[in-house]
């Protein structure tokens, strides 16, 4: 998880199940691994930049999938 989601998620005492990134390493391997998220998730909360492919993809996922989809924009600092 990124550090924007997990800070969320201790604030609110939320159960959360991480799945690892550093796993994924294709577009392919990303997208099973979004799948696999939605597929456990009953919504999803997105942190999100508005740039992020990966991010971008777990959206379309989980709306594809019927999931609740609330997203929460944040700027990053490069």
């Amino acid at each position: 998880m990124k550090k924007p989601a997990v800070s969320w998620s201790k604030r609110i005492d939320s159960m959360n199940q991480p799945y690892p990134n550093c796993f994924v390493i294709t577009t392919s391997a990303e997208q099973k691994h979004n799948k696999q998220m939605a597929n456990y998730a009953d919504a999803l909360l997105a942190f999100w930049n508005g740039k992020n492919k990966g991010t971008k993809n777990m959206i379309k996922v989980a709306t594809k999938e019927n999931l609740t989809v609330k997203i929460i924009n944040f700027e990053t600092s490069s």
